[in-house]
């Protein structure tokens, strides 16, 4: 009877395909992996993977990156997870939320997106099969706004204010913006938290009893008390 040492098979096989892997999505420490001639790196395939060409030594209870795909084998050398490389970004509702370390909420993009820009889809989970939907999120000082789960504007933070857009001595049920943390004379007015669209017409703040007379370019022109 030959004797079989863990981690190991008794009987070498002739021929091997091999494969360049990483330790981390990163691709940090490549090495070779080697698994019979024509066997894939997937799961439900019975692929069962080495560490040399001879297929005499398994790789066993561990992990590899190939093709930003996360592999595990287990202690017989067999694939039997995958899940695809994926970053994660811890994201606050809005600007303010930021400031303030608000509830947090994560986000997933695929490794290969290194950054958020327009373009990058983005997903509620780590499997990457779920996009955000059409939503705002702030990230590290940034708006990104998502229209099916895909960026498609950002802009640096600005500030959010209160205001009713009814007039005088109506409850404030609506947000402006700004990229200032005070508002005068000449402050533009922002209708959105990219910091797309401008508002045009007097802004009615009930809590200060106040509104501002706006500019045909979303440009604060007077700012005025609301009569008694």
């Amino acid at each position: 009877m030959i004797p079989v040492v863990l981690g190991t098979i008794a009987s070498s096989r002739r021929g091997s395909d091999s494969y360049t892997v990483a330790v981390d999505c990163a691709g940090n420490a490549p090495y070779t992996i080697y698994v019979l001639p024509g066997q894939p790196i997937s799961t439900g395939t019975n692929t069962i993977v080495y560490t040399n060409n001879s297929l005499t030594t398994l790789l066993t209870n561990t992990s590899f990156v190939y093709l930003n795909y996360t592999y595990a084998v287990d202690s017989n050398g067999l694939i039997y997870y995958a899940a695809v490389c994926y970053r994660s970004w811890v994201t606050y509702a809005d600007c303010n939320s930021y400031r303030d370390g608000g509830t947090p909420t994560t986000y997933y993009t695929r490794w290969v997106d290194s950054t958020l820009q327009n373009g990058v889809p983005v997903y509620t989970d780590s499997t990457l099969t779920t996009y955000a939907g059409s939503i705002t999120f702030t990230y590290s000082g940034m708006v990104y706004v998502l229209t099916a789960g895909v960026i498609t504007s950002t802009a640096v933070c600005g500030y959010s204010w209160p205001y009713s857009n009814s007039g005088c001595g109506q409850v404030d049920t609506a947000l402006f913006y700004t990229t200032t943390t005070s508002i005068s004379i000449g402050t533009i007015i922002y209708n959105s938290p990219d910091l797309q669209g401008r508002i045009t017409v007097n802004i009615y703040r009930y809590g200060y009893n106040t509104y501002f007379g706006m500019d045909v370019d979303g440009v604060v022109e007077s700012i005025n008390s609301c009569p008694t």
